[in-house]
């Protein structure tokens, strides 16, 4: 018999940064929080680090109150500061004095989580990301957390070992890539900038090469940023139709500086991150929720097809095919019973036959009894049936073994049949070609 496995994917947390518009991710991450939602790993980048850190020692609340606490105060954010330390960010009293006195850091949570928690930071001398697994977020760690926060021009280079770093956006403002090679499959990514957002070069950049020219790799990192931001917030919109990536961004423009001093902004950006967040809710609790079909170990076996080489894997085409499985793909005798609830009903014959293209390998049969067979796919002995979860407790008993095998010009014969494997594949090829768009 055959037991039914339920695949948890590997869960990501992307976070932009954006300086004071981290109000409003700080919105949504509160909410996680405050609602369980949790992460097997997340990644933050300047301000989505050291805002977004508070989800690892799980301190719902904290990051708008210290930020609206020293809104005035010119230890934490001034011109003054910037002149007096090269920060305009006080160094001192934003990294040591405020999470060990002022707003304490909860180290201890932090360290017991086993959430992992990364930080990006850009190497002054290669102008490269360097992603650093922030384990304690004390002691040393907490000056790799600065440097990923060290815009230029408005900050000090850090130094960390013999070696100089500044703002890990400079070189990757949304690591979703980072994430994703590093086995987080579903990736909740957030914004602070509203969908259609298009960065345009910076017109600093003629004053960062005057500052900055003993720097040449940074230079040429920040000529390039706006290109390669568009590029991977595209990413993010195409990962996203595929199915493996949520994006939760601003419905419009936060309209808030860099650097906003006025508390009252700071609660207007933070509520607008929790109510999207409230809003979501739903939708990450199922995007998150465990893959519900049968499969040997982790459903693991890659495309054969370079037509498909986007679909890594068969979670990730059960993924997209959530997006397409309908009525009018569902088997004629079965449509009566379908729904979105049941969106595998009916779908199993043409569902097998595409995942064969896909990822080669060979279609099986499961006698149903009735004359009719349930497919399902063997791929070099990576066994998976993507409609198992129609028939619900009765998969149950299912043997994925010396059962026959199914011949596509049979089960093609009619012609409804084949016509709904087509309307699929068609309806996966344009959701791939939008998606690349």
């Amino acid at each position: 018999m055959a037991e039914i496995k339920t695949f948890s994917p590997k869960t990501g947390l992307v976070l932009e940064g954006g300086a004071m518009r981290e109000m409003f991710t700080s919105g949504i991450t509160d909410v996680f929080m405050e609602e369980g939602i949790k992460f097997e790993a997340a990644v933050g980048v300047s301000a989505g680090a050291t805002f977004g850190c508070n989800i690892k020692s799980c301190q719902p609340g904290r990051a708008i109150r210290y930020n609206k606490r020293f809104s005035h105060d010119k230890r934490y954010c001034s011109l003054s500061s910037l002149i007096k330390t090269g920060d305009l960010y006080g160094a001192k009293f934003c990294y040591y004095d405020l999470p060990q006195k002022e707003d304490p850091f909860d180290y201890k949570a932090y360290r017991e989580n086993p959430m992992k928690f990364y930080c990006v930071a850009t190497d002054v001398q290669t102008g490269k990301a360097v992603y650093h697994d922030l384990a304690t977020c004390d002691g040393s760690e907490i000056e790799w957390m600065r440097a990923s926060a060290s815009m230029p021009l408005a900050s000090r280079v850090v130094e960390i070992d013999g070696r100089g770093y500044l703002d890990g956006g400079i070189s990757d403002s949304i690591p979703l890539e980072f994430m994703q090679k590093n086995g987080y499959e579903k990736n909740v990514v957030i914004l602070t900038q509203p969908r259609g957002f298009v960065k345009k070069d910076s017109r600093l950049f003629p004053l960062m090469k005057l500052f900055m020219k003993k720097y040449p790799a940074v230079l040429e990192s920040l000529k390039n940023r706006a290109l390669v931001y568009n590029q991977e917030t595209q990413y993010a919109f195409f990962q996203k139709k595929l199915g493996s990536v949520l994006v939760l961004c601003p419905e419009r423009p936060l309209g808030i500086s860099r650097t906003e001093h006025d508390a009252n902004e700071l609660e207007r950006v933070y509520e607008e991150g929790r109510n999207l967040a409230k809003k979501k809710l739903g939708q990450v609790r199922n995007f998150l929720k465990p893959y519900s079909f049968y499969g040997s170990a982790s459903a693991d076996c890659a495309p054969a097809s370079e037509a498909f080489s986007a679909i890594k894997n068969p979670r990730l085409l059960y993924d997209a095919l959530c997006k397409l499985w309908c009525r009018k793909t569902c088997a004629p005798r079965l449509q009566s019973e379908w729904s979105q609830e049941n969106r595998t009903k009916g779908q199993c014959s043409i569902t097998a036959f595409l995942a064969q293209d896909i990822f080669g390998g060979k279609v099986y049969g499961i006698p149903l009894g009735d004359g009719n067979f349930h497919c399902y796919n063997d791929v070099g002995g990576c066994i998976f049936d993507l409609t198992s979860e129609q028939f619900g407790e009765k998969a149950a008993s299912f043997v994925y073994s010396n059962n026959p095998e199914q011949s596509r010009e049979v089960h093609f014969a009619k012609e409804e049949k084949k016509l709904r494997y087509e309307y699929l594949k068609e309806g996966l090829v344009n959701l791939l070609q939008q998606s690349q768009a």
